[in-house]
């Protein structure tokens, strides 16, 4: 079983390190800001990205380091939304004919799950998974803290054209 994802310096700080450890101060702390897309964004993709900086800079939990991991979000999310229009209309198809569009008839007539349902599933597990690195579930944001530098600044700036 893997050990748990260590919280950064500033949160353990915050919280009085209740560990007791010794804390490591010289943590990096890259600047607080929007970073640069990455240019391989597809049309899909890139419309995620213009979603969450909003977002995150809002939070002021974005940094200019995180343009890597963003984008990795963003895909699995242009990724999600693909999978699930597809198996909506395989569902809508199924159910005008009377079927159960869970399940696919196989080789020898013996019923297997349809791969989308397992595909919607995988990245719906790893899409938590990187919304919990920005702090974007209820649970994940008791466990960050937003970044003192960036202020509230106007949110406008940050919207993709």
């Amino acid at each position: 079983m893997p050990s748990p994802i260590p919280l950064p310096t500033a949160i353990k700080m915050a919280a009085g390190n209740p560990g007791k450890r010794r804390l490591n101060v010289l943590e990096p702390r890259p600047q607080a800001g929007e970073p640069d897309m990455p240019p391989d964004l597809n049309g899909d993709e890139a419309d995620v990205w213009c979603e969450m900086v909003p977002i995150l800079m809002q939070m002021q939990v974005l940094s200019v380091a995180d343009g890597i991991a963003l984008g990795t979000l963003c895909r699995v999310e242009a990724r999600l939304r693909k999978a699930r229009e597809e198996l909506t209309a395989t569902l809508r198809h199924a159910e005008d004919h009377g079927k159960l569009g869970f399940m696919m008839g196989g080789d020898k007539g013996i019923a297997r799950a349809n791969p989308l349902v397992t595909a919607v599933g995988l990245l719906e597990d790893e899409e938590l998974r990187w919304l919990r690195e920005f702090g974007l579930t209820p649970s994940s944001r008791t466990k960050i803290a937003a970044s003192k530098e960036s202020g509230n600044g106007d949110i406008e700036d940050a919207l993709c054209a």
